[in-house]
């Protein structure tokens, strides 16, 4: 464990510094994104405002934006770590994949290690800071019990996602292409942003049971937020909840091993 740790480590660094030459990159990067995604959520407050919403249905202007700064952080977490999967096809169908099987290192934690970036912490530190600006409008205290959860909510929302891409990156071994995938993937999540009941049914079957992307967002939530949705169920419920990204990563894993048994080289 502790020498793939260090593999993970050097190859990591690695990357970052044949991708960042300049100490600066990383930086203006990272405040690209975040402005991206503030111009992004300042026009959805704007609408709101200028509509004189005070709810959505259940849902006050509060409580929305704390799931979209949650989604957001979640989606940084995901990126940190599993969005080297995203590339796992291009490996596939160039036989550069073969280059992880001969090395003495999981290749799984091979994958992870080929990309980082930092665009991660613009995700998650504005999704941080959005929660923060708005953290009187939640209803809940900001007692040292809610950080904690806040911060396990953030990790299972992301490992959520992360199982999601790790099984979409494993289609990579039955087919050519998996940017489709990945293209519904990048729709579907701009649905968890808001809460995922304010969209049809056939869309909330989608985002449970289908592609389980409530459980980054819509679930974790329910740690926290005071709502007549989430009484449905007791609080000790909701917070076994964030144990399930945790199942489906472990279960993204064995489809992983699954793909990776039935792998055959392009011989280039």
């Amino acid at each position: 464990m502790v020498h793939t740790y260090r593999c993970y480590k050097e190859l990591v660094a690695a990357y970052w510094k044949s991708r960042f030459v300049h100490p600066l990159s990383p930086v203006i990067h990272t405040v690209g994104l975040g402005l991206i995604y503030f111009s992004s959520f300042l026009g959805l407050w704007i609408i709101l405002e200028r509509l004189d919403m005070d709810t959505i249905g259940y849902w006050t202007r509060g409580q929305i934006v704390f799931i979209y700064g949650l989604s957001l952080a979640a989606y940084g977490v995901r990126c940190l770590f599993f969005i080297p999967f995203t590339d796992l096809g291009t490996h596939i169908n160039s036989g550069a994949f073969d280059r992880f099987l001969l090395r003495p290192v999981n290749s799984f934690v091979q994958i992870m290690g080929t990309r980082f970036d930092p665009g991660s912490f613009a995700h998650i530190g504005f999704g941080l800071l959005m929660i923060w600006i708005f953290r009187g409008e939640y209803g809940f205290d900001w007692t040292p019990s809610a950080f904690l959860w806040l911060g396990l909510a953030i990790i299972s929302g992301g490992v959520a996602q992360g199982a999601i891409t790790v099984v979409i990156g494993t289609c990579g071994f039955f087919m050519q292409n998996t940017g489709s995938l990945n293209d519904l993937y990048g729709n579907l999540r701009n649905f968890v942003w808001y809460p995922v009941t304010l969209f049809n049914r056939f869309i909330q079957f989608v985002l449970f049971f289908v592609i389980p992307l409530a459980f980054s967002s819509y679930v974790p939530a329910g740690v926290l937020l005071s709502n007549a949705e989430y009484d449905a169920l007791p609080i000790f419920i909701w917070r076994m909840l964030l144990l399930v990204p945790f199942l489906l990563l472990a279960l993204s894993y064995q489809f992983w091993k699954f793909g990776l048994s039935r792998y055959k080289s392009t011989g280039s």
